[in-house]
């Protein structure tokens, strides 16, 4: 029985039996491999298919413009989504305007009788307008990393802005002259040009914020029409600083 398996016939059809196993075992392997591949094609296709239809509706919702064909629901509309940010940017630019130039311009520095130049005529020039509008700069810069309140926190940003309305009598207290009613309470340099920082870095940093948020709180298609309400809102802040401050 031996002899005859190991005979020449015998290794053939031991051959043939070897390669009929490993032709079905391939085979199988196929199969499954050909199966698990198309599952997971199909599993790859009906994703593709629910992110397009996702990113369909998204699409469509964003292309949608409430009151199309009515101007003012639109405008109310647009107010209703940014009236926050808006409301924010007209105190903002109201508080810092109303300070400077006609509260933070009649300082007079406590070191005056020294006759030096910076304690003397440019006192005001370098403290007041100079300082400020670096400090400004740095708000509007400072904004590009810092995004806080975020976007959908208008009303925080609101409060912020709100709050800002305490450096009004605090520079009133400053060595302001000529005076007629409040007494000068801070009597110092140091706290006027640390104001002025402060004053000019919030006004830049709550500017900047509503003027990125308010395109972004509405459909892109009305986006440019938020713009020119902020923008609106910042010139009657202005308007009204500058107006309150003759």
């Amino acid at each position: 029985m031996y002899t005859k398996f190991f005979s020449s016939n015998g290794i053939r059809k031991s051959q043939w039996f070897c390669l009929l196993c490993q032709w079905s075992w391939d085979t199988s392997l196929m199969h499954d491999y050909s199966h698990t591949t198309e599952q997971k094609y199909v599993q790859q296709k009906k994703k593709l298919l629910d992110d397009a239809r996702r990113s369909s509706d998204s699409d469509d919702e964003d292309d949608h413009v409430p009151y199309e064909n009515s101007k003012l629901r639109r405008i109310k509309y647009i107010f209703g989504k940014v009236w926050p940010v808006v409301v924010a940017q007209l105190l903002c630019c109201g508080v810092s305007y109303c300070i400077v130039p006609s509260i933070a311009s009649r300082a007079i520095s406590i070191y005056r009788g020294n006759n030096t130049l910076l304690t003397g005529p440019l006192f005001i020039p370098i403290v007041c307008f100079l300082l400020f509008a670096v400090a400004d700069v740095v708000g509007r810069l400072t904004s590009r990393w810092i995004l806080l309140p975020g976007q959908n926190q208008g009303i925080l940003l609101l409060i912020i802005s709100i709050s800002r309305i305490i450096f009004i009598p605090l520079f009133m207290y400053c060595n302001v002259h000529p005076r007629r009613h409040l007494p000068v309470k801070i009597y110092s340099d140091i706290v006027y040009t640390i104001l002025i920082v402060l004053l000019g870095i919030s006004h830049g940093y709550i500017n900047t914020l509503c003027s990125m948020y308010a395109p972004k709180r509405v459909p892109p298609k009305l986006s440019e029409s938020a713009g020119a309400m902020a923008y609106l809102f910042l010139v009657i802040g202005v308007t009204v600083a500058l107006i309150s401050s003759v």
